[in-house]
């Protein structure tokens, strides 16, 4: 869960990648949390939001990604 960005509409997921050593896109929701399944124990996984705002009838994004999130799953 995140806090709401002003004028966002839609907010973008981003799980960090170590194969690639880059964030993926993995999702775009509507709402200020996102669900995350099938993760394996013990693992520390990393994720980013970026807001998504409608600019002049055209979706942009919204500034950078948060900071790094990081959770662990037991």
């Amino acid at each position: 869960k995140w806090s709401k960005s002003t004028g966002a509409t839609n907010y973008i997921v981003y799980r960090y990648d170590s194969s690639t050593d880059s964030y993926k896109r993995i999702a775009t929701t509507a709402e200020t949390s996102y669900t995350v399944k099938n993760l394996k124990k013990g693992t520390n996984y990393y994720y980013k939001i970026r807001p998504v705002v409608i600019e002049d009838g055209k979706t942009v994004l919204s500034g950078n990604a948060t900071k790094a999130y990081k959770f662990r799953t037991k």
